[in-house]
């Protein structure tokens, strides 16, 4: 994946997660909670290349 898209991939991913878990659990708190967790996990994970 080119490094251009890679965050927005990640800050995409998180924002999903995190809207369908705070609805399904009907907590939009907890689901912010879920959706920063998981943006923090994937920027860890697919970090754009250096350079």
């Amino acid at each position: 994946m080119p490094n251009k898209y890679k965050e927005i991939f990640n800050l995409s991913m998180a924002t999903i997660v995190g809207t369908v878990a705070g609805l399904s659990l009907d907590n939009l708190g907890l689901g912010a909670l879920i959706g920063i967790t998981v943006g923090i996990v994937f920027s860890l994970f697919n970090r754009p290349d250096k350079g």
